[in-house]
C-alpha cells in the first residue's frame, strides 16, 4: 500500500500579490501565460484541491508586484492580469487572494 504525502503549504509573502485560479482539472496550470504588462509565476496548488492553484503576479521582469503597488493606485494592473487570465480556454475563474488575519484562540 503506498501512501501520498499531503501537499505542505505554500508559503506566500504577504507583500506580494497572488491570483488564485480556478482550472478545469484536465487544464495544465503551468502552462498558463497571459500578454500585457505582467506575468504569473506558478507557485501551485491550494491545498489538495484539483483544479485551484496560486500564482504570483510579477512585472515584465518577474519582479514580484507588491499589494501596496495595487492598494496604491495600480488597481488597474490587478484587475487587467486577472481579465487576462479569465479570458484563457479552460480556466474557471480568478481573483486576486486576500490576506486575513486569524482570530487567536
Amino acid at each position: 500500500m503506498t501512501t501520498t504525502q499531503p501537499a505542505k503549504p505554500l508559503h506566500l509573502d504577504p507583500e506580494n500579490t497572488y491570483i488564485q485560479i480556478t482550472t478545469s482539472p484536465t487544464h495544465d496550470p503551468t502552462a498558463l501565460n497571459i500578454s500585457g504588462p505582467s506575468r504569473l509565476q506558478y507557485l501551485g496548488p491550494v491545498g489538495e484541491l484539483k483544479g485551484e492553484h496560486i500564482f504570483q503576479l510579477q512585472t515584465s521582469d518577474g519582479a514580484p508586484v507588491k499589494r501596496a503597488t495595487i492598494e496604491a493606485g495600480e488597481a488597474e494592473l490587478g484587475k487587467r492580469a486577472v481579465e487576462a487570465v479569465r479570458a484563457v480556454q479552460g480556466v474557471k475563474g480568478a481573483k486576486i487572494m486576500e490576506f486575513k488575519h486569524r482570530a487567536k484562540r
